[in-house]
């Protein structure tokens, strides 16, 4: 089972047009004029070393958006990573080393830090749910709650951590939710013919709330059946109903603590938002040597 089934593209890689447009902006929010602090106290022809060092363990991610910082602020500085992105590295580990101007990579440390934070934290929270469902046949899926303008730095971090990323945009697959159907003036059959007749290509998948809904949803032709905020004793009874016609979805109120057992009950995706909408940052920090 991968991704293709979904029909969409996974992030793995950001365009470079992208990082240098998202590191420019983060830098314009930082060096708005000069680092003020840095300029009267450091001797501009100062240079130093400095380690990059996480403080827990972590799923590196986001090197390039670090990178792009200093290529912006001064290219004469010198970085080199012991680690690539999708590396997992223990706590108190060194896993960058810079040196250059002092006030150079002073100037970029929280710009640069903020990227491998967020990125990594993401990847770190990702690597953790794949983790748990590992010994079963069910993929980790992404959802569109991200961060405005960083959704396609969050779905990568996702596939760094080992997630599967689902609809990138509303372009992407069909997804009818309850809201398309209580605004339709269609039966969900007459809906379902009128996507497939425009777009014959595109997966289809229909979101329901209950095992009545679900019924209906069966005798219809789709790719994939979301169940959304089910029970586990519910989604044992829906696999039960549907022996293996249709692709099962689970989604909502998944956490560390039951993703395990959802996965166990014979269902074929998990999509959870929590791993780009509840961000925790990885502890790292820069350390002048």
């Amino acid at each position: 089972m991968n991704n293709l089934h979904l029909n969409v593209k996974q992030i793995t890689e950001i365009p470079q047009k992208i990082i240098r447009k998202t590191v420019k902006s983060a830098l314009i929010e930082d060096l708005v004029a000069n680092d003020i602090t840095s300029n009267i106290i450091i001797n501009e022809s100062k240079s130093v070393s400095a380690n990059i060092i996480t403080n827990e363990t972590m799923t590196l991610c986001g090197k390039e958006f670090f990178d792009e910082v200093y290529k912006q602020i001064d290219h004469k500085i010198q970085i080199k990573w012991f680690y690539k992105d999708k590396d997992r590295i223990s706590a108190n580990t060194t896993f960058a080393h810079l040196y250059g101007s002092a006030i150079s990579i002073l100037n970029g440390e929280r710009t640069a830090l903020n990227f491998i934070q967020l990125l990594s934290g993401i990847a770190t929270k990702t690597a953790l749910y794949v983790d748990t469902i590992s010994d079963t046949q069910v993929r980790l899926l992404d959802t569109r709650k991200t961060l405005p303008n960083l959704r396609l730095l969050q779905k990568y971090a996702v596939y760094c951590g080992g997630g599967i990323n689902h609809r990138i945009n509303l372009f992407d697959a069909i997804l009818i939710k309850d809201n398309h159907i209580v605004s339709s003036e269609d039966s969900i059959q007459c809906i379902i013919d009128k996507i497939k007749n425009i777009y014959p290509k595109k997966i289809i998948e229909l979101e329901v709330r209950n095992l009545k809904e679900l019924n209906m949803a069966l005798k219809t032709k789709v790719d994939i059946i979301m169940l959304d905020n089910f029970t586990i004793k519910e989604i044992k009874q829906a696999v039960k109903l549907n022996s293996n016609k249709v692709k099962f979805e689970v989604s909502g109120n998944i956490s560390l603590l039951n993703i395990k057992k959802i996965a166990e009950t014979g269902i074929n995706y998990i999509s959870v938002g929590e791993i780009t909408k509840n961000i925790t940052p990885i502890d790292c920090t820069m350390k002048f040597i």
